[in-house]
């Protein structure tokens, strides 16, 4: 038993450098302090709350996690019940789009000036019609980076 005790806490304290630093061994990423992340070669950014980034030509390949998508929203169509907005090319080419329903329209202000910015989408990407999308109930689920 004192061995084992004497394992476990050598163990942990090799484990355990410094308040906040965490190193991942035989990897191309490093997290040194509280919540930015180093990315390199192929490494997907993540931030505080583990949400990965991807790029919306890459959404759907993560049908049914919740992630962060960024991309140009190349046309907005706004109709009596939807809006959508859709990232790199306009329908129906584009490889994303984002869908606000008429209901929660009314949070998100003037959704046709997003039209040719980049942006940030936070949520669950999801498949319609064989193309990712991600539902957008609030404006903080949504950030324009340009």
């Amino acid at each position: 038993m004192t061995t084992a005790v004497l394992s476990i806490s050598i163990f942990i304290s090799s484990c355990s450098k410094q308040k906040g630093e965490v190193r991942i061994s035989n990897s191309s990423a490093e997290h040194t302090g509280d919540t930015s992340l180093e990315t390199r070669a192929g490494v997907q950014e993540t931030d505080g709350r583990g949400l990965m980034l991807i790029q919306s030509k890459d959404a759907k390949a993560h049908e049914g996690d919740s992630l962060r998508v960024v991309g140009t929203v190349a046309d907005v169509y706004e109709g009596p019940k939807v809006v959508y907005l859709n990232f790199e090319k306009k329908f129906p080419r584009n490889t994303f789009s984002c869908t606000i329903f008429a209901g929660s329209l009314d949070r998100f202000g003037d959704v046709k000036s997003l039209a040719g910015k980049k942006v940030e989408v936070t949520g669950k990407i999801t498949i319609f019609r064989n193309k990712p999308q991600m539902i957008l109930w609030t404006k903080e689920q949504i950030r324009v980076l340009e």
